[in-house]
């Protein structure tokens, strides 16, 4: 044997017996592959037959483990039938936009073309809830009211994250939990650093 295979080391002679034997269980005979055995590279070599892995020293694969089938590439046709697909998802968000251009459009051009085109000093006036301005209008705007602002958005609105976090919260497990925990805890610090400050007194 060692006159027909000049193999580089034992691993590869082992190999090539194995091979051989199923060689010879398919009708072929062992001379037949005594060329591929002298030229056998055991660091590189990937061999199948029948879709059977039957030796690779690129991996962990076994003798005998059936090789993985590769996936089948998408034709042109399916991957332009993913695209409209994936566009679709997209719709709702695009619609709302369109709708919502449309309404500020309309509200903005809907003045110039119903309003009276005739002021006088009564159209001219500041409105107020319907009475008399008790005031000058163009005074200064009161810092109050951006600090509330301030707040309702730190605070309100953050608070609105837990709606989705309650829907999702069956998959989350304990470190979704305690996330939320952590969070809560931080705007439970913050309203109470603001209530000591005196951000919460109008007066």
């Amino acid at each position: 044997m060692n006159g027909l295979l000049p193999l580089p080391h034992a691993e590869s002679r082992r190999f090539c017996r194995f091979f051989a034997d199923a060689w010879q269980g398919c009708g072929e005979t062992w001379p037949d592959f005594a060329a591929f055995c002298a030229g056998f590279n055991p660091d590189a070599a990937i061999v199948r037959r029948g879709g059977v892995l039957l030796h690779s020293n690129r991996g962990s694969k076994r003798l005998g483990q059936r090789a993985a089938p590769r996936p089948p590439e998408m034709s042109s046709t399916m991957q332009a039938a993913t695209v409209p697909s994936i566009l679709s998802d997209y719709l709702p968000l695009v619609l709302f936009i369109g709708v919502s251009a449309v309404i500020g459009l309309a509200l903005l051009i809907a003045p110039f073309a119903i309003a009276y085109s005739k002021p006088d000093a009564e159209k001219l006036s500041a409105y107020e809830c319907g009475f008399n301005a008790f005031d000058d209008a163009r005074m200064k705007f009161d810092v109050r009211f951006y600090l509330v602002a301030i707040l309702f958005i730190i605070f309100d609105l953050e608070v609105a994250f837990l709606f989705p976090w309650a829907v999702a919260f069956g998959g989350l497990g304990w470190y979704g939990f305690w996330s939320m925990m952590v969070f809560l805890g931080v705007l439970t610090v913050g309203f109470i650093y603001e209530w000591r400050k005196g951000a919460l007194e109008w007066d």
